[in-house]
């Protein structure tokens, strides 16, 4: 680690942690100094350490410490001098001095002193480290206009700046969210709406520099209130004077962690963290670092510009300033003799390949995924419905089975985003202000069952259930974003076209698949009809509970196979009709169901139709566990997907490399073979071979099966196949 790393990972996290531990031991007036001093350290611009040791707050750092110790000492021993604080009648002015935080030592305990005293003890440490690292690096700084290292610690800057402005906006998003699930408050609502705000700009596609700035100047005063106003309620005469308020404070945010021992009033000892709630304990801890990264990022940003201002004043660009250091590292290297050198480079290559290649297949999986968001969305569809039974949800349910059936899904997806994100910010926000205050009102929630979430022992389902809709949604923010950066590069294909005199047709370059999409293309069309039997096996198979629809899934299926054994050309005649087939049966089966769960219509079908409870049990429409919802609701829906998805983009494919008259299939394998790569064509090999020896050895599996099923389950069917066999 460089001079300037050391510093910078001293000021941003040592000297923090140090000024809260200082915080933690003694809530006092006198402790709000250091909670200012807290406050206003992300505010310190790093970058420019030729100014750090010039700062004003260098030298409140160094000052003020020193001060509140020479208070501690000077009251110190003034009560050792005379008893007087002591007496009946100063016992408001003995209040007073504890809540500043002068307390007398006269028989109290070691550890009660250490804790009265410890604060100015750690803080003169901070002061210390402070001092030292600011040296540190104002001192590497001046060596560095004189030595003509500039260029390099330059560099070295501009990399910390971008990489810091890269990861702070991402995890200012994350502790946003995070702020506002930990705790279900008024401040948290905050939090909540800023992050979808920050979110909707983002799936727009529209400068997130310019929202983020905006963002972090709405959310700082708030989240710095926030912070100020947890520390104030830990001091004594504030809990007393609000002591009848706790549940108002509670429903905002600010709770009390820290009680006066052994009682309020002016002969309290110490404070005691007794409180056994982790999510209260660590809240403080969560909103001050998300106020420290806002602004720590709002700092990156500012002195981002700075720098790219000073490299357009410089007149080089950063690249070439990279090409130079490595040529002159490259050239003091061949000066020195080095017998392991020409290990070390190969070594140095490797890892640069093996980097290199992870990033290319991260990013080529990354743009995957978004290129079919719209898939992803249209399945979070049917999740979201399946997740939580509202009428609501039904109507998720009803799009997502109906946006298959559509010829322009992404279009049409898309189209319907907007309106579902709406409802989604609605019912997300109504959620979080009904979970407000330990769910205050959640009393109208408690014969409801409206998602799994109800059917398990979870003491906070409202911001679990919040949690797992925001996750639905970030499906929808992907679709629309792909769908925007689309747009907006057609408009410029298009002016750019319009410059250069070219027609449309020539200036739109087509889409092509990356090589990443046809191997994954090239197996999921061979083995997703695989994944499809195996599930409908496991499902049907594995199932406690033998009901109608599971006994009419099992002959679809093993009918269908006996078909696929006996003749081929029926069964890939057959293939299309079949799954449309199970999705209509599974889909009935799971509708009934459904509506089954919502409230009011099994009273209403029972009126209605004579249909009772006892018929609901019978045919499995009756969930009364966790495990049942999944297996009547999730696995139906799972499975309906998977056959979509199927039929939607495996099945035209499939049929035609399954065509025994499709004489240029093998020529297409072996091009793919050539233009996949070297790993590809392995891969091939060996699922060939592996599937030649389970063509040769199959037999042998199936005997040992029906062996281990007549020894396990004897029956008198089991031993006449056993003979047959036996006899062949």
């Amino acid at each position: 680690m460089t001079r300037y790393g050391l510093g910078v990972f001293i000021l941003r996290v040592v000297v923090p942690i140090m000024i809260s531990l200082s915080l933690v031991m003694r809530p006092s007036i006198m402790c709000l100094i250091y909670l200012g001093m807290l406050l206003y350290l992300p505010f310190i611009n790093l970058i420019d350490e030729r100014n750090l040791d010039t700062g004003a707050f260098k030298y409140i750092m160094t000052f003020v410490p020193y001060q509140t110790m020479a208070t501690q000492l000077g009251f110190y021993l003034y009560t050792q001098s005379t008893n007087e604080i002591l007496e009946d009648e100063n016992a408001s002015l003995r209040r007073l001095l504890k809540n500043v935080g002068l307390a007398p030592l006269n028989n109290l305990d070691a550890l009660y002193s250490v804790c009265w005293f410890g604060p100015e003890v750690v803080m003169i440490m901070v002061s210390l480290l402070y001092t030292w690292a600011v040296r540190m690096m104002a001192s590497k700084a001046a060596s560095e206009d004189v030595t003509g290292d500039a260029d390099q610690v330059w560099l070295e800057k501009f990399k910390y700046l971008k990489i810091s402005a890269s990861a702070g906006k991402f995890i200012t998003i994350i502790f946003l969210l995070w702020s506002a699930m930990w705790h279900h408050c008024i401040f948290g609502v905050c939090y909540f709406l800023i992050f979808l705000f920050f979110m909707t700009v983002w799936a727009f596609n529209k400068s997130l520099i310019t929202t983020l700035s905006t963002l972090l100047f709405f959310c700082m005063p708030i989240s710095m209130t926030h912070t100020i106003g947890q520390y104030v309620l830990q001091i004594e005469q504030v809990q007393y004077q609000l002591s009848d308020r706790s549940t108002q404070l509670r429903i905002l945010g600010i709770d009390q962690l820290a009680n006066p021992k052994p009682d309020y009033g002016p002969d309290y000892t110490h404070y005691e963290y007794g409180h056994k709630d982790l999510v209260r304990l660590l809240y403080p801890v969560i909103v001050y670092v998300l106020y420290y990264f806002m602004v720590n990022e709002a700092m990156m940003l500012n002195s981002l510009n700075k720098f790219l201002k000073e490299q357009r004043k410089r007149g080089f660009r950063t690249q070439w300033s990279k090409r130079m250091l490595v040529m002159a590292a490259k050239d003091s290297e061949t000066d020195k003799p080095d017998t392991g050198n020409l290990q070390s480079l190969i070594g140095e290559s490797t890892k640069h390949k093996i980097w290199r290649h992870t990033l290319n297949i991260s990013r080529n999986i990354i743009a995957l995924i978004v290129k079919y968001s719209y898939v992803g969305t249209i399945c979070a569809y049917v999740m979201w419905s399946v997740t939580f039974l509202t009428w609501s949800s039904f109507v998720l349910l009803t799009l997502g089975i109906a946006l298959w059936m559509v010829p322009d899904q992404r279009k049409a997806t898309v189209y319907s985003c907007f309106g579902v994100i709406v409802f989604s910010y609605i019912d997300m926000t109504y959620l979080y202000i009904v979970g407000i205050g330990d769910g205050y009102l959640l009393s109208v929630w408690d014969d409801e069952r409206t998602s799994i979430f109800h059917y398990g022992k979870i003491t906070r389902f409202m911001t679990l259930e919040v949690c797992i809709k925001v996750m639905f949604t970030v499906m929808f923010w992907i679709t629309i974003r792909k769908y925007t950066q689309d747009k907006e590069s057609v408009q410029q294909k298009k002016q750019l076209a319009e410059k250069a005199g070219m027609s449309e047709t020539d200036s739109l370059t087509e889409k092509r698949e990356t090589v990443l999409e046809k191997i994954c293309l090239y197996f999921l069309v061979r083995y997703w009809i695989v994944a499809i039997a195996l599930f409908i096996i496991s499902w049907c198979v594995f199932m406690n509970v033998v009901r109608i629809f599971r006994i009419v899934n099992m002959f679809e299926y093993l009918l269908f196979m006996s078909i696929l054994q006996l003749s081929f050309r029926l069964w890939r005649r057959l293939l299309l009709k079949f799954w449309f087939l199970l999705i209509a049966v599974t889909l009935m089966n799971m509708m009934f169901i459904y509506f089954c769960q919502i409230r009011g219509i099994e009273h209403w079908m029972e009126e209605r139709f004579g249909v009772g409870k006892k018929f609901h049990a019978e045919y499995g429409a009756l969930i009364t566990s966790s495990r049942s919802y999944i297996n009547r609701l999730f696995f139906p829906a799972i499975f309906v997907t998977m056959t979509l998805i199927q039929i939607r983009f495996f099945h035209a494919t499939f049929m035609r490399i399954t065509d025994s008259d499709n004489k240029q299939l093998p020529a297409e394998i072996e091009a793919s073979k050539e233009q996949f790569g070297k790993f590809f064509r392995h891969v091939v090999d060996w699922t060939n071979m592996a599937f030649l020896f389970m063509e040769i050895h199959i037999i042998k599996a199936v005997t040992l099966m029906m062996f281990l099923m007549c020894i396990l389950d004897p029956s008198a069917l089991y031993f006449l196949i056993l003979c047959r066999w036996c006899s062949a």
